[in-house]
């Protein structure tokens, strides 16, 4: 799995920052009765901010968070128009199955996002099988969609990043994706991944939470937004 976080990062040939331990964002895990992972990239100081480094370089299911990716497939592919991406009224299931797996392989190839196993189905191999994303490959994705340097056009990051919004003030904006598991239990895992541009910085954030009951799941934002404002994004 690192090795695909190696190979998406050569797209863009960007330095390797330094690790951070942060006993806040252990603190923020802790106050909300989840264990996890809190990662924050700080692109301008090159230092990866984290709580639990190993969880951070592990693989899971990345439930909805993967229709960012889908849609960038769909809209390179010409299945989707920009209009409805940032109205979020996708049917992503159907989107996958019109790309279909050929298709859908070749464009994570190129792009080094997952571990490449689709055998659950094109129409639902990021809620269940053995298709993985590392919380590291979560940011590393947003970094390149932030930059436009993912193999895919312009047109289609730019739709994508502007369908991401969540909240904008004054001289900042906020981009974000939630994935939930369709199960709770063991093994599932909840996510919100996203970024923070302000005064010409960006911060880009993954929250990786074991979701064992409903309660949780609410909590992916809130870890990620307490986390931004511990580092000083938001």
């Amino acid at each position: 799995m690192l090795l695909a976080v190696l190979s998406l990062c050569a797209v863009g040939a960007m330095p390797a920052p330094a690790w951070q331990e942060r006993e806040d964002f252990a603190r923020l895990l802790a106050d909300a009765g989840a264990t996890g992972t809190i990662v924050v990239l700080d692109e301008e100081a090159k230092r990866w901010h984290v709580t639990n480094r190993a969880r951070a370089q592990q693989g899971f299911l990345p439930a909805s968070t993967f229709e960012v990716f889908n849609a960038l497939v769909a809209l390179d592919a010409g299945h989707v128009e920009p209009a409805l991406v940032a109205a979020d009224s996708l049917a992503h299931d159907a989107l996958a199955r019109r790309t279909g797996e050929p298709r859908m392989r070749a464009a994570l190839g190129r792009a080094g996002y997952g571990n490449g196993d689709l055998r659950a189905g094109v129409d639902r191999f990021w809620r269940e099988g053995g298709f993985r994303v590392t919380p590291l490959e979560q940011i590393t994705l947003l970094q390149h969609l932030a930059d436009a340097t993912l193999p895919f056009s312009p047109r289609s990051q730019d739709a994508v990043t502007r369908s991401m919004e969540l909240e904008r003030g004054d001289g900042w904006v906020l981009r974000g994706k939630t994935g939930a598991p369709p199960t709770l239990g063991d093994g599932a895992a909840g996510w919100f991944v996203g970024w923070v541009e302000r005064d010409e910085r960006r911060w880009f954030v993954a929250v990786n939470i074991d979701v064992r009951e409903p309660g949780l799941a609410p909590q992916r934002a809130a870890l990620a937004r307490a986390a931004l404002a511990g580092v000083g994004a938001l």
